[in-house]
């Protein structure tokens, strides 16, 4: 089965993309495995490769840490299950999610985590890796959402 893996580049200013594959993507950051079969023209068009974002490299880290949040909630969007693989090595990441039952909740590497409606999960957050804004077990999903992006970014994924 198909899934899709997120992959970064120095070029354009550095780039996030999706690459979704039938195999294992070597150097991919982060992957998601659907719950449904994925259409065939998301695995042929440009070898299966699609921009998710641009500019994201550089002394400004928050458009870098909203690519890795917009793949997550692309994750959410498709039903997934979810695997944090590992970091680009020139800005390592904290990965989070928040439940509306206010549980925090830190995924970490080669986990994988379920995101589905049924998840309870409403929002990610991505900080900085040794950045302890998020090391409090229960936090409100509004205040979890503010932080984030005091640190970071944060998404609400629906």
């Amino acid at each position: 089965m198909a899934s899709a893996y997120l992959t970064f580049t120095e070029a354009s200013g550095g780039a996030f993309f999706i690459h979704w594959s039938e195999t294992p993507v070597e150097g991919a950051l982060a992957a998601f495995l659907p719950s449904k079969p994925v259409p065939k023209f998301k695995l042929k068009t440009n070898g299966g490769r699609s921009e998710l974002c641009r500019g994201v490299a550089g002394g400004n880290k928050k458009p870098f840490y909203k690519g890795w949040a917009a793949f997550v909630r692309e994750a959410y969007k498709n039903s997934s299950k979810f695997t944090f693989l590992s970091d680009a090595a020139e800005n390592p990441v904290g990965l989070y999610l928040c439940k509306q039952d206010t549980t925090v909740y830190k995924v970490d590497p080669d986990v994988p985590v379920e995101l589905t409606k049924d998840s309870g999960f409403s929002v990610v957050g991505v900080i900085p890796s040794l950045n302890p804004a998020f090391s409090i077990q229960k936090m409100l999903p509004s205040l979890f959402t503010s932080i984030g992006e005091e640190h970071g970014a944060a998404e609400k994924l629906d």
